[in-house]
């Protein structure tokens, strides 16, 4: 036996490592031979049959399923032909509308005492709609027995079709002709859902403005509700809103959030936000809910108010107030949730008392004549008295001293007897309030008066006969200029009214050099030789 590398050759019969089926090895270097190319196979030459017959060939499980699609469409149209929704809706409009008075009255109770038209608006919805709803009644089962006329058809297909749910050729044909009268009342319905709608369209859009005042109105005193603070009596709640306070006048991180608040004779910023009280690497971990009021201003110092858009995309609103003296501020910036051109319209009626105008309550006037009787000076230290009096308080504290001045209702004015000529040389105190009622003393010509003598007059200025001649100058002018546009005269002054005052009062704060170089500061005048009743 050999051994050669590669080979076992057994007597020269074995074959060769490296052949295959006992061929000839080929030699080192000749290239495999390609194999001949195989002949392309042919698919299958399939001989078109009969077209197929729609739904012939559809399983019974699919026209199981479309005939119960059917069905169901078929049970929809039996509700939608009676026109249950709009009968739905008008059901909810009449619960609506005879519950508005109601709803109004709840408003009354909650504090709100603007808009008195509200409860004329509610009866006079009231009255229109028992006009229209028997019409619309009317309408709804005429429209309605058509509809379920036209679906007699339908219901007679649809039980024709449930027998045939073996016979798909012939079901075929009734699913077609029931879709088709399907979409042919479909059609119907919506026409009759829009004919019986138009005829109360108007008046369900004047309800709707109607619900949206009145959700409005609701949603603000939910607001003032949640106050920490308490309105003053017979003070009316007017609007809140979502705010940022921004007492340097321009927004910034850190400023206080919370509610801005208006009133007919207040505007008030209340914190509410939570602030954070403990930090763990700069991770908050405690945080407290801040509400308290942190700011609030008579409307009656408010000067100007100019409105602006901010923010990337100019759909911030913003608010710039400037306020006369005496206010906590000269300027403050509000950030507001609302159109700040409404808001300043708002507070523009306010500070013109033009939400009076429209109270459903009454003003008290004990009320009134408590705010009044405010005096213009501190009776312990002298000081002038400029805070704005508002309705309702029950108190003022002076400036200088802290002196508590409690308010009392005024007495009321004695009855006013003919007018009678007074001599020459005889003093008469005319008051007149020129402060926050300024407006209705020129619209009004009410003025209080009241007489002392010449012996009087000239003791409280102290027998100086130029600063007497300068007083009366100064108040005769400013008493012409109240007159004249009050559209009174000297000969029906006796309409003015009269009342007791402290008149040394009056003549010392009239005697005030400051005053008098002032005039228009002034708040009571003095002067001589008025047809008036004396006091």
């Amino acid at each position: 036996m050999n051994k050669s590398k590669g080979s076992i050759n057994k007597g020269g019969s074995g074959p060769v490592r490296g052949s295959i089926g006992g061929q000839p090895a080929r030699p080192a270097g000749t290239p495999r031979p390609v194999p001949p190319p195989r002949p392309a196979s042919t698919p299958p030459t399939r001989v078109p049959g009969p077209a197929p017959v729609p739904g012939a060939g559809l399983p019974s499980a699919d026209l199981a399923a479309r005939i119960d699609a059917l069905q169901s469409q078929v049970n929809y149209l039996q509700d939608s032909a009676r026109l249950n929704p709009v009968r739905d809706a008008v059901e909810d409009l009449q619960t609506t509308v005879n519950g508005m008075s109601q709803r109004i009255a709840n408003l009354r109770q909650a504090g709100y005492v603007f808009e008195k038209e509200l409860e004329s608006q509610a009866s006079n919805l009231a009255s229109q709609w028992a006009a229209l709803y028997p019409s619309i009644q009317q309408q709804l089962t005429a429209q309605s027995n058509m509809l379920l006329g036209s679906l007699q058809n339908i219901n007679a297909q649809m039980t024709q079709l449930n027998t045939l749910r073996n016979n798909p050729a012939l079901a075929q044909t009734t699913i077609s002709a029931l879709e088709s009268n399907i979409g042919s009342v479909k059609s119907q319905v919506s026409a009759a859902e829009r004919s019986v709608q138009g005829t109360y369209d108007q008046f369900n859009s004047q309800v709707g403005t109607a619900l949206q005042r009145l959700g409005a109105i609701e949603a603000m005193l939910q607001e003032f509700s949640r106050a920490t603070f308490q309105l003053l009596p017979t003070e009316g709640a007017v609007m809140a809103v979502k705010a940022v306070l921004a007492l340097s006048g321009k927004e910034q991180k850190g400023d206080p959030e919370g509610a801005l608040f208006l009133t007919d004779q207040r505007l008030l910023f209340e914190q509410r936000e939570e602030v954070v009280t403990k930090k763990v690497l700069f991770v908050a971990t405690e945080k407290e809910l801040v509400q308290k009021l942190l700011w609030e201003s008579p409307v009656a110092l408010v000067e100007s108010i100019k409105t602006s858009k901010q923010g990337v995309m100019k759909n911030e609103d913003h608010l710039d107030l400037t306020f006369a003296s005496g206010a906590p501020a000269r300027t403050v910036h509000f950030h507001i949730w609302q159109p700040s051109e409404e808001w300043q319209a708002l507070i523009n009626r306010a500070k013109g008392k033009e939400f009076d105008l429209g109270r459903a309550v009454a003003i008290d006037q004990s009320v009134v004549d408590k705010a009044m009787s405010a005096p213009s000076k501190c009776p312990s230290c002298g000081g002038l008295i400029t805070q704005v009096v508002l309705r309702g308080m029950d108190s003022i504290s002076c400036e200088y001293c802290g002196l508590v001045i409690r308010l009392t209702e005024s007495a009321a004015p004695a009855a006013i007897a003919p007018a009678r000529e007074l001599p020459w040389g005889t003093t008469t105190a005319i008051l007149v309030n020129l402060g926050g009622q300024a407006s209705a003393v020129m619209a009004n010509g009410k003025c209080s008066v009241a007489v002392i003598d010449q012996a009087a007059f000239d003791q409280k200025l102290g027998g100086d006969s130029a600063l007497q001649l300068q007083v009366r100058s100064i108040l005769a002018l400013k008493l012409g200029d109240v007159l004249a546009q009050s559209g009174s005269g000297i000969a029906n002054a006796d309409a003015l009214g009269a009342r007791a005052v402290d008149i040394a009062g009056a003549i010392q704060e009239a005697a005030n050099p400051a005053l008098v170089s002032m005039g228009i500061k002034l708040t009571r005048v003095v002067v001589d030789g008025f047809m008036v009743n004396p006091a």
